[in-house]
C-alpha cells in the first residue's frame, strides 16, 4: 500500500472522533461542562493520537533513508504539540472552563490536520522526486 494511501486511511478512522470532539466542545463560556467530561475527551483525543502516530511511523519508514533521522525527529515535535494540546483540552474540561475548552479542541484540530498535511507532502523512497525544468 502506497504510505499515501495509508496515511489517508489514519486520517479516515480519526474523522468521527473529530466530529465527536465538535459536539463535546460546543458548551459555551460560562456554561458548566458535564461531570466526565474530561475522560471522555481524554479517550477520544487519545484514539486520535494513535491513529496519528501510526501514519507518522508509515510516513517515516516511507522516507529516503538519509532523511529518516531528521523527518521522525521533525514529525515527532508534531505529535508532541499535539499531544499537549490534548492534554490542554482534557485540563480545561477538569476546570470547568468552557472557552478554553473549546479553544484547546480547536487547536488540537488544527494541529492533527496540519500534521496530515506534512505527512502527506513528505517524499516516498519509492517514488522518484519530480524536478521542475
Amino acid at each position: 500500500m502506497p504510505v499515501a494511501s495509508e496515511i489517508r486511511d489514519h486520517q479516515a478512522q480519526c474523522v468521527p472522533h473529530l466530529a465527536r470532539l465538535h459536539v463535546l466542545g460546543r458548551y459555551q463560556a460560562g456554561e458548566p461542562v458535564p461531570p466526565g467530561l474530561a475522560e471522555e475527551i481524554s479517550t477520544v483525543t487519545n484514539a486520535i493520537l494513535a491513529e496519528t502516530g501510526a501514519a507518522v511511523e508509515a510516513t517515516v519508514a516511507a522516507v529516503p533513508d538519509a532523511r529518516r533521522a531528521s523527518v521522525a525527529g521533525f514529525l515527532a515535535d508534531r505529535v508532541a504539540r499535539l499531544a499537549a494540546a490534548a492534554d490542554e483540552a482534557v485540563s480545561a474540561a477538569r476546570a470547568g472552563d468552557a472557552a478554553v475548552l473549546h479553544r484547546c479542541l480547536r487547536r488540537f484540530e488544527v494541529l492533527a490536520f496540519a500534521l496530515w498535511t506534512v505527512q502527506l507532502a513528505m517524499p516516498d523512497k519509492d517514488c522518484p522526486t519530480r524536478h521542475a525544468g
